[in-house]
């Protein structure tokens, strides 16, 4: 046996519990308030007393100069109360929770949620998180159809009204404007339903050699036959789906551009009866699939320069089919945007926000993965060589090493739960940790699945103090020779040692005597 389980039973105690705080915005506006929601859950079911629980929600500091190590001790950031809720709650109950961040400056911010007061488990009475509040980004859409224009573009800054400062500077304009557009101002371009012309396609293949960022939705107007495969190995057909007609298939559901719609989104309901079918290519990202095909429906390219020795450089998400589908030309080809169409409009928005950077998944992590955070804007940005990781209960900061060929903070495994800060000249960034929400279960295991994990030979389960007396006495018996061995092996080199002196000693050293007396 080589493991003993001591079995205390049902687990006795209270034990509160928080689930992962969720920022109602990923992308959050700068000096705007923003909800956070979480879970509190209790494993008690034989209570028979209501209790008060208080949710506190608080802010670290945002010092740049902190933490710091002074005289051997690191200086932390101070936290402050941000906003705190008391609920009453029933015996082995859950109950949803809302706090609100205040509002907040441009930058990388750090807080956590926690349970005022002790239970039976600490671990799970905190969680942390982390907010990048990013500059407003300027996107430009282009579309011949006004109407398709401000789908898009009400989608992205439908927080704008309630915002003290809006997350998009948004521009439309006709596709015969956008040649006299610097695209280079923007931060994502969103083409819907571009008309096969040579120039469009050059420009946007120019921006995204510059780094740009692009969405593309191909429709009736895009004529993709004729387009002699710009961006497609061979040529597009247009495509016409069997009645009822088919729906969009998620491929890669942990892409963050569809982690909200990964699960429970009813696809089936927004039909689609046409689209392009087209080829991808070899490094083509398929997102999404049209249902009861292999057709891919969402691609995503990381565009490359040939001329640059085929560095990566801008980003690529392509539509094949109308997006939206509203105006006379497109309206028969899917209904996406139908009634209650809550899984496009939030497919849109992040899609964009995607694009533009705005996520802060980033900055937040599981203990126990891998993880890697861009902790330099650029290459060409100012870097002092020195870069620090301050890790929570770490009482000596680690130094990042490889940033002067490397724009990334790269950790083989996340080991603690907290905030990690990252300080160094031109490095002010940082993230969080939690653990994974069942780690802490109290719960007991079934004896099946506990065998299935480490093999039903490999343990023994006790149940009282008397059991564990007795194979504590049993395991006391079995005393390691190593320690007696060595002795007599010491005993042996000195008597050894003591033999050969006196031997040698009656050989070579008899007196001297002079031969010439």
């Amino acid at each position: 046996m080589n493991l003993t389980i001591f079995d205390i039973g049902e687990f006795e105690g209270r034990n509160w519990s928080l689930s992962l705080p969720q920022p109602a915005d990923q992308s959050p506006p700068a000096n705007t308030s923003l909800p956070i929601s979480f879970t509190v859950s209790n494993n008690e079911s034989n209570g028979a007393n209501d209790v008060s629980v208080t949710a506190e929600l608080e802010i670290f500091e945002n010092n740049p100069s902190l933490p710091m190590l002074q005289n051997g001790e690191i200086i932390s950031p101070n936290t402050f109360p941000a906003d705190r809720r008391s609920v009453i709650m029933k015996q082995g109950s859950a109950q949803q929770l809302i706090l609100n961040l205040p509002a907040l400056p441009i930058g990388t911010h750090h807080g956590r949620v926690r349970l005022a007061g002790q239970d039976a488990l600490g671990l799970d009475d905190v969680r942390y998180f982390s907010v990048k509040i990013t500059p407003p980004s300027r996107l430009l859409v282009v579309s011949n159809s006004r109407e398709e224009s401000s789908v898009v573009s009400n989608a992205v800054t439908v927080n704008s009204e309630v915002a003290s400062s809006p997350e998009y500077l948004t521009d439309e304009i006709s596709f015969e404007d956008l040649p006299i557009v610097r695209m280079q101002n923007y931060s994502v371009v969103a083409l819907i339903d571009p008309p096969p012309q040579d120039a469009t396609y050059r420009l946007a293949e120019e921006y995204l050699n510059g780094g740009g960022r692009v969405l593309v939705c191909f429709g009736n107007q895009s004529q993709l036959q004729s387009s002699k495969g710009q961006w497609f190995q061979g040529t597009p057909r247009r495509w016409r789906s069997p009645d009822p007609g088919t729906f969009l298939q998620l491929v890669d559901s942990r892409h963050p551009a569809l982690l909200s719609l990964s699960e429970n989104v009813p696809w089936g309901n927004f039909r689609i009866q046409q689209y392009w079918r087209v080829e991808p290519n070899e490094k083509d990202g398929v997102m999404a699939i049209f249902a009861g095909t292999d057709h891919p429906a969402i691609i995503e390219r990381q565009w490359v320069n040939n001329e640059q020795d085929d560095q990566q450089i801008g980003t690529l998400l392509m539509i094949n089919t109308p997006f939206p589908a509203i105006n006379e030309e497109n309206q028969y080809w899917n209904r996406l945007f139908g009634t209650n169409a809550w899984p496009a409009w939030l497919l849109c928005r992040q899609m964009i926000e995607y694009l533009a950077n705005r996520s802060t998944v980033a900055n937040n992590t599981m203990v126990g993965n891998q993880f890697a955070l861009r902790v330099k804007k650029s290459s060409n940005e100012d870097y002092s060589g020195k870069g620090f990781l301050f890790e929570p209960d770490n009482p000596t900061p680690s130094p990042i090493l490889g940033l002067e060929t490397s724009d990334y903070l790269r950790i083989r495994e996340v080991s603690r739960a907290g905030t990690y800060w990252i300080r160094g000249k031109g490095l002010e960034n940082g993230f969080s940790a939690n653990l994974q929400e069942n780690a802490t279960s109290v719960k007991r295991i079934d004896p099946s699945t506990f065998e299935d994990r480490i093999g039903n030979d490999s343990y023994q389960i006790i149940s009282d103090l008397d059991d564990l007396a007795v194979r504590q006495l049993k395991s006391a018996r079995n005393i390691p020779l190593h320690s007696s061995a060595i002795l007599v092996a010491c005993a042996v080199l000195i008597l050894e040692q003591i033999i050969s002196n006196r031997f040698y000693a009656t050989k070579f050293n008899k007196p001297a005597t002079d031969k010439n007396l």
